[in-house]
């Protein structure tokens, strides 16, 4: 049996991983529907999503970083729905449970999953990540952002009351943590070349949300300062392979 599950994607440029993305949830879930919040990318996210069966919902911000905007459609985008398990993330977040786990945890009546976060480290040396398989990477150092309630029941939870950022929420309904912690790989630290590429188009992006509301700082850091950390998280990332042998794809 196959549960159903829908699944919200925050978009912005993302050609490098969306693909990916999209074929590590609908390998784990081979029923759910994704449906893509894109803010107005011109890279072609869009298109490759669409190609593969997914629902393109967009929103523009004129090209600015808004996490106000985030924030909203985090707690909006899944409210016509009802008594089904929804996952609101970034499209670099990978939560890792299956479909089988998922059944186990309705059946308990589980109505938010406990997750436990990691940064998954890779090694590439290109923007575009072709010289690495995403899917087998298996090394990350802890990351408690990323302990995020991003996979929850819609009918059992009324209201997800996600923050600023999306990396904490409280939910309101019918509330029951899973008592497992369930992986959440964040896809971010995936080689230099990509990290860079990334951290300056949303130094570009935030501006006004640095400016005006004191939101984003992290991205006014010095670029040698990410350097310097990509550096660290590869000599301190630590073997994640029997977390993860469930599933990889």
């Amino acid at each position: 049996m196959n549960i159903p599950i829908n699944i919200f994607l925050l978009c912005y440029n993302e050609k490098e991983i969306i693909g990916e993305t999209i074929k590590h949830y609908k390998t784990l879930f081979p029923a759910c529907k994704i449906t893509i919040l894109d803010n107005m990318s011109n890279d072609g996210s869009p298109m490759i999503a669409r190609q593969l069966g997914c629902t393109i919902k967009q929103f523009n911000t004129g090209g600015n970083f808004d996490d106000y905007k985030h924030k909203h459609l985090r707690n909006e985008c899944w409210k016509h729905i009802r008594n089904e398990w929804i996952i609101v993330c970034d499209m670099d977040e990978w939560l890792c449970i299956t479909n089988d786990e998922l059944i186990q945890e309705d059946m308990k009546g589980t109505s938010v999953l406990t997750v436990k976060g990691y940064d998954i480290i890779g090694d590439s040396k290109v923007e575009n990540l072709s010289d690495i398989n995403l899917h087998h990477l298996k090394m990350g150092v802890i990351s408690e952002s990323e302990n995020k309630p991003i996979c929850f029941k819609a009918g059992h939870i009324r209201e997800m009351m996600f923050e600023i950022g999306g990396h904490r929420a409280f939910p309101e309904g019918r509330v029951k943590w899973s008592e497992k912690s369930y992986i959440l790989k964040h896809m971010n630290y995936l080689g230099l070349p990509f990290k860079l590429m990334r951290q300056k188009l949303r130094f570009e992006r935030s501006h006004k949300a640095r400016a005006q509301y004191g939101l984003c700082m992290g991205y006014s850091h010095p670029l040698e300062n990410f350097i310097n950390n990509h550096d660290n998280l590869l000599n301190s990332r630590e073997d994640l392979s029997e977390l993860l042998k469930n599933y990889t794809i």
